[in-house]
């Protein structure tokens, strides 16, 4: 992917990449804040297609409760469905 080769622009001394290595990984910073919310954190996420490698590393180094959006799959990947509790099929306006 051509997005793997470009680095993420930003001022986050705290940044840390949490998935995998593609369009499944994200960049995202400071998640130890998250951690710190514990159960009250929040996290959406729109466009997981396939790869919810970001969403379950998440999901396992905090007890944020994440929301995944995409209008494109039916469900969760099989070998990643008992990582997480659900997806919705679906988006946020507009679609």
């Amino acid at each position: 992917q051509i997005w793997d080769l470009v680095p993420p622009l930003s001022a986050c001394p705290w940044k840390e990449r949490l998935g995998r290595l593609s369009a499944g990984g994200k960049v995202i910073c400071n998640w130890q804040a998250l951690k710190q919310r514990g159960k009250d954190a929040v996290v959406v996420s729109i466009g997981v297609a396939t790869d919810i490698s970001f969403e379950v590393d998440l999901a396992s180094k905090t007890e944020a409760t994440i929301y995944a959006f995409d209008p494109s799959v039916e469900g969760l990947p099989l070998e990643t469905a008992q990582s997480c509790n659900g997806m919705e099929k679906g988006c946020l306006d507009p679609c």
